[in-house]
Order: C-alpha cells, then sequence, then structure tokens
C-alpha cells in the first residue's frame, strides 16, 4: 500500500517542502543572475553616454563631422538614456523583491 501512495504522489503532481525550497533558491539564483546581467547593461549604457557625449561636446568634431554622423551620435545618446531610465527602474524592482 505504502507503493501505491508513493505512486500515486509521483503520478499526481503533488509538491514536497523539499520541491518548493529547491524551486524558491532556484529563483532566487535567476534573479540573482537577473540583477548582475541588468547592472552589466546599466554600466554599458553609461558607457555610451560618455562616450557619445565626448563626441557631441567636442566642437571641433561637430564641426568637421558631417550631420549624419552627428545625428546618428546624438541617437545613440538618447537611446543610451532610455536604456539607463528602463534598466535602474528594473533594478530596483527586482531589489525591493523579497528573495
Amino acid at each position: 500500500m505504502a507503493n501505491a501512495h508513493a505512486s500515486l504522489a509521483e503520478h499526481s503532481g503533488a509538491t514536497t517542502l523539499a520541491d518548493i525550497y529547491l524551486s524558491q533558491e532556484a529563483d532566487a539564483e535567476s534573479m540573482k543572475a537577473e540583477l548582475v546581467r541588468l547592472q552589466k547593461a546599466l554600466e554599458q549604457a553609461q558607457s555610451e553616454i560618455q562616450r557619445t557625449e565626448k563626441n557631441l561636446a567636442n566642437a571641433e568634431f561637430l564641426s568637421r563631422a558631417p550631420e549624419h554622423v552627428v545625428e546618428k551620435i546624438r541617437q545613440r545618446n538618447a537611446k543610451a538614456q532610455a536604456e539607463i531610465q528602463s534598466l535602474t527602474q528594473a533594478i530596483s524592482k527586482l531589489e525591493k523583491e523579497p528573495g
């Protein structure tokens, strides 16, 4: 009869406390990994801001570069600023999550 209960539990999808704990631990690890990934992406976006702002602040560069090149740098800067805002919000949300 014990085998019947064990078999029933295996096939019914019953969850044990150990299963729940392992699931929560895996979720915590995946949240940590996601936080690291987001922080790395934030650093890259911040570096992009620094590069583009350096170019846009250089009067000689602006006077010599074709307008389409300058516009592309402005677009990269705007995109990086939007990414920073989005990434900052996502990081803040993840940091508030329990676990």
